[in-house]
């Protein structure tokens, strides 16, 4: 296989769709929908990192991006899997997940990425440097009603200096911060929102990743997205 770009994107509540591209422009596609309630039946054994590692397994995978993933949940195992399989991923984006619950796939992620490797010869004492120190690019998505940027600020630095001591600095974050805005939240909970947002939010939150990631030689990109 020659694919080098992979996208996993879960639209609606059962349809799913694994993208796979090389750089001549071919692409694969393999889409598929869930009978209703399949995920709930099947939530323990789904794991769709593991389906789309195997569907992509030998192939020079550069860049990775999980834009939802549904009831399958994403453990720490499952990410170390997924990085060993791709030893040349240099971008890897996770967009969608499930903030402040069992399903939220960033921190697993975060601690996968926290991994050393050990010296070849241990019986040096040089310290470990960083596992799969390929990478480049990590982009990952905050979302502000569930007010976690202080948490996720936190877990996402301490990762990014421990891989910049084990020499493997990341070139370039960027921080998808969402604000949810939606007609069906009833017009209190709108308007305390609107309000929310007039208080230069965007600005705060800027602040409080830029707090936490200073230091680091690491370009922090900014992408803000109302919703």
């Amino acid at each position: 296989s020659q694919v080098t770009s992979i996208e996993l994107e879960r639209e609606f509540d059962s349809f799913w769709t694994l993208t796979g591209r090389t750089p001549a422009g071919a692409t694969v596609k393999i889409s598929g929908r869930m009978y209703e309630d399949a995920e709930k039946e099947r939530r323990k054994g789904l794991n769709v990192l593991d389906d789309l590692v195997a569907v992509f397994r030998g192939a020079p995978v550069v860049a990775l991006r999980v834009d939802g993933h549904g009831s399958s949940l994403i453990e720490r195992r499952h990410w170390v899997h997924a990085l060993r399989t791709f030893p040349a991923l240099e971008r890897l984006s996770l967009e969608k997940t499930y903030p402040g619950d069992a399903w939220d796939a960033r921190y697993p992620l975060l601690e996968a990425l926290k991994m050393a490797k050990k010296p070849a010869d241990t019986a040096k004492d040089e310290g470990y440097s960083a596992s799969w120190p390929q990478l480049k690019s990590l982009a990952l998505a905050s979302q502000a009603h569930h007010q976690e940027d202080e948490e996720l600020a936190g877990a996402i630095a301490t990762c990014l200096r421990m891989r910049q001591e084990r020499g493997s600095p990341l070139a370039e974050l960027r921080l998808i911060l969402e604000s949810y805005i939606l007609p069906d939240w009833g017009e209190e909970e709108n308007e305390r929102r609107r309000e929310f947002f007039k208080q230069d939010a965007d600005a705060d939150r800027r602040e409080t990743y830029s707090r936490a990631l200073q230091g680091l030689d690491t370009t922090v990109h900014f992408d803000f997205r109302r919703i």
